[in-house]
């Protein structure tokens, strides 16, 4: 009867794996991308509205350089902990609650 235990336990992980790892780490890792790529589309419009600005004669190319450089060191600052883990409790109570549903029906069942 033991033997029938630990096999329903160790299913019971390898079905709770299936459910949490996917829900708890990709969504993370997705974030975080769309995040950078945010930061990036927002640098390449600021140099787009600058190029124009300097097209129409609004500034120098020495104050183009100036505020590219800006820009440069705003994107460095923006993206520098990108890769970094961040620790979030957001969308947490659902995997917790299929966690706990999942066993709760197998024993239904």
């Amino acid at each position: 009867m033991i033997d029938f235990w630990l096999w329903v336990g160790l299913l019971l992980l390898v079905a709770l794996s299936f459910v949490l790892i996917p829900v708890l780490f990709v969504r993370r890792a997705q974030s975080e991308e769309d995040r950078t790529a945010f930061y990036v589309a927002l640098y390449q419009e600021r140099l787009a509205e600058l190029q124009l600005q300097q097209g129409d004669g609004v500034m120098s190319p020495a104050q183009k350089n100036s505020a590219r450089s800006e820009a440069d060191r705003e994107l460095l600052a923006d993206t520098e902990g990108a890769g970094l883990e961040r620790f979030s409790t957001t969308g947490k109570p659902l995997p917790v609650f299929v966690a706990f549903l999942i066993p709760a029906l197998g024993l239904a069942l």
